[in-house]
């Protein structure tokens, strides 16, 4: 997978998800980690490392991170 950039429906920059082999780490749109993604495992983390849930969940943390 590539880097892939995430924006709103107006087109809105709101953060990037950085491929580093086995994780997925998202970034907001400031550059802070909000979570990451473990291919392996099947889970995403929050940015604290807490399992937020199983599957790729990336982009509903930039939701509740703010």
């Amino acid at each position: 997978m590539d880097d892939e950039v995430l924006r709103d429906r107006n087109g809105r920059y709101l953060g990037r998800v950085d491929d580093r082999g086995t994780d997925l780490v998202l970034f907001d749109a400031m550059g802070h980690v909000v979570g990451s993604y473990n291919k392996n495992t099947d889970t995403t983390y929050d940015s604290l490392g807490r399992v937020f849930g199983t599957g790729y969940l990336l982009p509903a943390l930039l939701y509740i991170e703010k």
